[in-house]
């Protein structure tokens, strides 16, 4: 007989923002004095122990860096967590899988809104709008 997960959301994202820090690379990453950005937590089944994937939190470091904080609660109490480094590309496509758009916009500065303020959508790199296609049809010949 399984038992369900008895832990709530709050327990597994307290377990993944608490204070812990771990040497990476000759390099100290740590949750204390760095920025929580968001959480995705991974659901549960059975007895939370079997195939369950570890619950992750994404942080910056003061100095620019980004980690993942990954963890588990267990039934009996126990945990496993750690933290895994990531690069600046590698952190936003985990918040863009992850995250809404407003943390993104409000996390990672350099991400452009997709339509200009006129509200039409913003041409992709390598693709022109109709109105530039036009004007390099007229100016080629």
């Amino acid at each position: 007989m399984s038992n369900p997960d008895i832990f709530s959301e709050a327990d597994r994202i307290t377990h993944l923002t608490r204070s812990y820090s771990q040497v990476i690379d000759g390099k100290c990453y740590g949750t204390r004095g760095s920025t929580f950005i968001g959480v995705k937590l991974h659901p549960r089944g059975g007895d939370g122990q079997q195939g369950a994937d570890l619950d992750e939190a994404l942080f910056k470091t003061a100095k620019g860096a980004h980690f993942l904080s990954k963890g588990k609660l267990f039934s009996n109490r126990t945990s496993r967590l750690g933290l895994e480094p990531l690069t600046d590309a590698k952190a936003l496509e985990w918040a863009e899988k992850n995250l809404d758009a407003a943390t993104i916009k409000r996390h990672f500065p350099d991400v452009k809104d997709a339509v200009t303020k006129r509200g039409r959508p913003v041409a992709p790199p390598g693709r022109l709008r109709a109105g530039d296609r036009l004007r390099a049809l007229l100016t080629s010949s």
